[in-house]
């Protein structure tokens, strides 16, 4: 058997890696200056509720990206006051007479991505925006070491990954909370080749479950697509028996339960329920106009609810 030996990436492409992920992302940057906000505030502007002439369109920064100010920095807000004010964030008053807010998957009010616009509110977008990517960066160097490249290459995936087409577009949707954790969740699985140990298993169940509470079902679907083909791929290579696979996909599947469960059960269903808690908490999955009693416990999961816009 002819041995394969890993070719050193150049030291050059690292530095022209970073300096053009410096260049790139300056802009994202510039949202930590006074006065600055990477939100495109100026999409109020071309909304009937904010122009004399409805039919008048108004030229603004970013006509694609209107759900960051009418829903995702609104829905921030509201639960901002309900916890300001002693209460728990469950239902948005606002919205529908109390449309559901924590279980809201794309409220994504147990995402750490979502943590900073909670503490500083609209100057915190910039820093979660900025955490997505340096968990992004981190979680791709690590799923390339895991998969035997060198430090200065991992690195150079690391940058790349960083300046995606994916992640530029939805940099500041719940789909990037989820694709930036996607990566460390590989390399995890991948290390249980080594070994089978209580600290990688405890690894991928809690970065299951951070993948999950990012809000966005069909990027984590489509990421765990993906990331099972390939694992399935490589036990079928003997590269690390098989045993590994069966304790890693468990593992993962404990952490998406810990809190899909939790977050896709607790719904809307525009009642009081018999506990006192306001219009919020259904302990089973309904859609709108459904009744709990008809429908199974999975529908929740499988059907798509409304999300009202504040």
């Amino acid at each position: 058997m002819r041995a394969t030996v890993a070719r050193r990436c150049p030291p050059w492409t690292f530095w022209v890696a970073a300096s053009i992920a410096l260049v790139g992302f300056s802009p994202i940057l510039e949202g930590f200056l006074p006065a600055r906000v990477i939100l495109p505030l100026d999409q109020l502007l071309d909304m009937g509720a904010w122009k004399p002439d409805p039919t008048v369109r108004v030229p603004v920064s970013n006509r694609l990206d209107s759900d960051t100010v009418v829903q995702f920095h609104p829905w921030d807000e509201a639960a901002r006051r309900l916890v300001r004010s002693g209460e728990f964030p469950w239902v948005n008053p606002y919205s529908d007479d109390g449309a559901a807010l924590f279980a809201n998957p794309q409220a994504a009010l147990l995402s750490p991505f979502t943590w900073p616009r909670l503490l500083f509110g609209i100057r915190g977008w910039t820093l979660s925006v900025v955490l997505k990517l340096l968990a992004l960066c981190l979680g791709f160097f690590w799923l390339a070491r895991e998969m035997g490249a060198e430090r200065d290459a991992a690195l150079v995936s690391g940058l790349i990954s960083m300046g995606s087409g994916f992640v530029i577009v939805w940099a500041l949707h719940p789909n990037t909370n989820v694709l930036a954790v996607v990566p460390a969740l590989g390399a995890a699985l991948l290390r249980l080749r080594r070994g089978v140990s209580r600290s990688t298993l405890s690894a991928v169940v809690a970065l299951a479950a951070l993948a999950t509470a990012g809000g966005h079902l069909e990027t984590l679907a489509l990421g765990v697509t993906g990331l099972f083909a390939f694992l399935v791929w490589e036990s079928l290579a003997g590269r690390g028996g098989g045993r590994w696979l069966f304790w890693g996909l468990g593992a993962a599947a404990c952490g998406f339960l810990l809190v899909g469960r939790g977050l896709f059960e607790l719904d809307s269903s525009g009642k009081t329920g018999a506990d006192g808690l306001p219009a919020s908490i259904t302990i089973r999955g309904v859609t709108p106009q459904g009744d709990a009693s008809s429908l199974p416990r999975i529908s929740g999961l499988v059907t798509r609810r409304r999300h009202s816009r504040p």
